[in-house]
């Protein structure tokens, strides 16, 4: 049975510390362990989430190299993240993309801003704007270095998917 490793920041010291739960069919229990966590135990292998439960995990001046360091481990084949792209602009895309990432989740409500103002009340100045050209940089050079990350936009909105899809900046 595989593991399934999720790490989330620790909001007591606000992404100073990386904590990770690791959930395990084969041993039915989770585990609070500090990161770097040591995974050279029996614990499994294969996907690693870095999504926390609140906030963004691109917020944390170390992610890329958290990135790193799970690719670093042979057991770890995938590492995943769930993220409201409004912090992406903080790291370059290729570093983002190179960084042993294989797949991003872009979580966001379409790509009007006005419902995405409505939705997500950000007060974040400029949230919308800086998502939307995160997205676009991020695809765009996710395509010109050959699709190394698998890119998903989790639409999250009170309108029809017909009428997401007709958003001017969806094209």
């Amino acid at each position: 049975h595989e593991a399934l490793l999720f790490a989330d920041v620790d909001l007591e010291t606000n992404t100073r510390e990386m904590t990770m739960a690791v959930s395990t069919r084969r041993f039915g229990s989770i585990l609070s362990l500090n990161f770097p966590v040591p995974i050279d135990h029996d614990i499994g292998g294969g996907s690693v989430g870095l999504t926390p439960i609140v906030g963004d995990a691109l917020v944390d001046p170390a992610f890329l190299k958290r990135v790193r360091f799970l690719r670093s481990l042979p057991r770890i084949d995938r590492i995943f993240v769930t993220t409201n792209a409004i912090a992406l602009d903080r790291y370059s895309t290729e570093e983002v993309l190179e960084s042993g990432l294989t797949a991003v989740y872009i979580s966001t409500s379409g790509f009007e801003r006005e419902s995405y103002d409505r939705i997500y009340r950000s007060t974040i100045r400029g949230a919308y704007d800086r998502m939307r050209d995160n997205v676009t940089a991020l695809v765009k050079k996710n395509t010109e270095l050959g699709k190394p990350a698998t890119i998903t936009i989790g639409i999250r909105t009170d309108r029809s998917l017909q009428d997401v899809m007709k958003d001017p900046d969806m094209q």
